[in-house]
């Protein structure tokens, strides 16, 4: 029996992973509209890598305030207590039925 934590849903990893998407398109010059708008005004005194090293301290910080915010707002999504999973029971239920199709379809050439 294996362990694992209930906090694994869509909207816990939506959580964690948009704030760092939006901070990687911000931080780009071509992420955002404004930021294409700004970099094609400025793109004879700013590169892409500038463009990037200037923006890039702004979006770490509001980026670890904004997951320290979401752990503590939604920390009943975070926190549930640990499930126990039996993983042969689940292989038994859930078999592959058809192996050369699942792995065609996972991009392997048997």
């Amino acid at each position: 029996m294996k362990t694992i934590n209930a906090s694994k849903t869509k909207l816990s990893h939506s959580i964690r992973f948009a704030p760092s998407s939006l901070g990687a398109g911000a931080s780009t010059m071509i992420g955002d509209p404004p930021n294409i708008i700004i970099g094609s005004m400025l793109d004879q005194y700013v590169s892409f890598v500038d463009f990037i090293a200037n923006l890039m301290p702004a979006i770490i910080i509001s980026s670890l305030f904004c997951l320290v915010y979401f752990r503590w707002h939604y920390k009943e999504i975070f926190d549930h207590p640990q499930i126990e999973v039996d993983y042969s029971l689940l292989r038994k239920k859930y078999y592959i039925t058809k192996p050369v199709l699942f792995a065609k379809r996972c991009g392997l050439s048997v």
